[in-house]
């Protein structure tokens, strides 16, 4: 291709890296159970090193490579939380067909509206009982991040109050949980945990990718 051309090997082979980079952010995702963004660094990286080494250069390519570098950070994304909503989905599901097991589910869930609401409702306290009750992989309430507490406060402390006020028996709690299983989304999970860090490693990813797509010498 002649310099600043956009050829398809180039476009083939951008898009290739952007296929590859997304599935290997799902199996980093999946197999350590944590998001690195680095990875959205080295996705755009990629993409674009792959358009350049094929010949292409210029705008155009470095515009298509910066497109292909944020998909394939998006789809990565999506499919890592798809994969986690599928295991957890899987799990539970499997978890309703065995009524003993649900019950001990139940009573946990009792016991952690009781101690919920018998607690201060603080920023300390509810650290210290999100680590205490599983609610978080913090090991230490010091490590739970403000976001955490934020999150936890909108859509966990309602529910748990909602409970201890009006407690439900086990048919009722059993067919709401079943309910809000079906009702589990992965890019409504995505959109609630996106972050600062994100925009950043996006960022860095789409920027080395057009960088690297429309000035590589």
């Amino acid at each position: 291709a002649e310099k600043g051309a956009l050829s398809p090997v180039a476009i083939a082979a951008a898009v290739v890296a952007a296929l590859i980079g997304a599935w290997l952010w799902r199996f980093i995702a999946v197999t350590f159970e944590y998001e690195f963004g680095l990875i959205a660094w080295g996705i755009g990286g990629a993409v674009g090193f792959a358009a350049a080494s094929a010949g292409s250069r210029g705008m155009q390519a470095g515009i298509v490579c910066a497109v292909l570098a944020f998909g394939s950070i998006a789809v990565g994304k999506y499919w890592a939380y798809s994969a986690f909503v599928d295991q957890f989905q899987e799990v539970f599901s499997d978890a309703l067909e065995v009524d003993e097991e649900m019950y001990a589910y139940y009573e946990e869930e009792m016991e952690d509206a009781r101690l919920f609401v018998d607690g201060s409702g603080s920023d300390i306290f509810i650290r210290r009982f999100m680590v205490e009750r599983g609610y978080t992989y913090a090991t230490d309430p010091a490590s739970v991040s403000k976001a955490e507490v934020d999150e936890f406060r909108e859509y966990v402390a309602p529910e748990l109050r909602s409970m201890a006020m009006n407690p439900p028996d086990f048919e009722e709690w059993q067919t709401r949980s079943s309910e809000s299983l079906d009702e589990l989304s992965a890019w409504a999970i995505m959109r609630e945990d996106f972050g600062l860090l994100d925009i950043v490693f996006a960022f860095l990813g789409i920027g080395t990718a057009f960088r690297l797509g429309s000035q590589w010498d």
